[in-house]
């Protein structure tokens, strides 16, 4: 996806909703909105540009069903963070227009050593948002030592530094793996077993 932001708010889990993702829209797409409601199945949006303030639909009211006084995270996924790095205007008008939209977490992907994340973790932070270490490869789940060293280098970083990352998340989707039509079951139990 070309320079793409993919937002949602956080949920509980839920069954998997089966909705399509159209791969030739993706492609083309510099953004993406999923949205999905404990009372509608998923959607999908492919935007070439985010709309303006007056044509853009309501925002999905993000809140716990079970108890009135949680509610839902709002966060975005960002898999070009280098964009964001070492352009700090950039990055604070980013962070603005992410609070402007309720958003509360950002998840970066891993782009080079964790020290270059510093800036912008301090001003995340000092504006209140949380940010989490976004990384995974479906390849992940038949080499785990990648993840083991990821949570160890995140852990190491953030006992160095008053200001770090809220936790992480890995994206390793061991479906994409060529081989996973021919060992499901066994690629699966590697998955679980991380």
């Amino acid at each position: 996806m070309a320079g793409g932001t993919l937002g949602g708010c956080a949920m509980a889990p839920q069954k998997p909703s089966g909705v399509p993702i159209d791969l030739h829209r993706l492609n083309q797409a510099h953004y993406v909105q999923v949205i999905y409601t404990q009372k509608q199945s998923a959607k999908v949006t492919y935007l070439k540009k985010l709309p303006s303030p007056g044509t853009a639909p309501a925002p999905v009211a993000c809140r716990y069903a079970s108890t009135g006084h949680q509610r839902w995270n709002r966060g975005a996924w960002i898999w070009k963070t280098r964009a964001l790095l070492g352009h700090s205007r950039f990055a604070a008008a980013f962070l603005d227009k992410a609070h402007r939209l309720g958003l509360d977490r950002l998840y970066l992907y891993l782009e080079g050593p964790l020290d270059i994340y510093r800036p912008l973790l301090h001003e995340a932070h000092a504006s209140g948002m949380r940010i989490y270490a976004l990384t995974g490869d479906p390849s992940d789940v038949e080499n785990p030592s990648v993840v083991y060293t990821t949570i160890d280098n995140v852990e190491g970083y953030n006992r160095s530094h008053q200001l770090g990352f809220s936790g992480i998340q890995f994206d390793i989707e061991p479906y994409a793996l060529s081989t996973f039509a021919n060992h499901e079951q066994a690629i699966y139990e590697r998955y679980v077993h991380l």
